[in-house]
Order: structure tokens, then C-alpha cells, then sequence
């Protein structure tokens, strides 16, 4: 019976799929893994940031390389600028951390007023 494990030698390139290749090895399969599904790649399309996003916000942005925003960032921000809660469920480095922090850093300069008398609070829970 082969080895689940991963190479001991941390320099050894270490590809998803290889990890999945092992997981799926043995009797215990199924206990593992459910399913696997290859997608593949699409093409993003941009969008333009809620009017309700800070010039400044958009500013810095753009000083970080960053024109506009893919259409799932402009769409999430625009559902946290309204006050709704939302998931984003995207890949990796594909822009989450900004579809919140726009819209978050936008409430905090504006100095939105709780109903406490208090400015804009943001808690991050990961």
C-alpha cells in the first residue's frame, strides 16, 4: 500500500493535484474525498466601483495598479454599502479582500454616526 504522505523535503514542488492524486490512493477513498471538479479558467470582466466608494478609496486603489474593479468586487461592495451581509466565494488572489475594504474604508471616512453617537466601526472576523 503507497504512502498518503506528503515528500519530507520541504523544497520538493508540491502541486494540488499531486495531493489530490494521494488522497484518492487507497481503501479509504471515499471517506476522503466526495468529489472533485476541474474548472476550467474564465475571463473576468470589470466593472465600475459604486458611486458611493470614496474618491480618496478609489484613489489609492488605482496608486496600487488597480484601474477597476472585477464585477464580482464592485457587486459586493455595493451589497455591504447597503448594509447586507454577503459571502464571496471566488478563487485565490482574485480580489475578496477589496470587495470588503473599499466599501468599509468608504463608511469610515464618510464618519457615519452609529445610533450610539459613535462614528463608523468595522470588525474583520476570519
Amino acid at each position: 500500500m503507497a504512502s498518503n504522505r506528503l515528500p519530507p523535503d520541504p523544497g520538493a514542488h508540491t502541486s494540488p493535484g499531486m495531493i489530490l492524486d494521494r488522497l484518492a490512493r487507497g481503501a479509504t477513498r471515499a471517506a476522503r474525498i466526495t468529489h472533485t471538479e476541474h474548472l476550467p479558467p474564465r475571463i473576468g470582466t470589470h466593472a465600475d466601483w459604486p458611486a458611493q466608494i470614496r474618491p480618496e478609496v478609489i484613489d489609492a486603489i488605482r496608486s496600487a495598479g488597480i484601474d477597476r474593479p472585477w464585477a464580482h468586487q464592485a457587486r459586493t461592495s455595493e451589497h455591504a454599502l447597503r448594509g447586507e451581509s454577503v459571502v464571496v466565494a471566488t478563487g485565490t488572489a482574485s480580489g475578496k479582500s477589496l470587495s470588503y475594504l473599499a466599501p468599509v474604508l468608504s463608511t469610515l471616512l464618510d464618519g457615519s454616526e452609529a445610533p450610539n453617537g459613535r462614528g463608523a466601526t468595522a470588525l474583520y472576523l476570519a
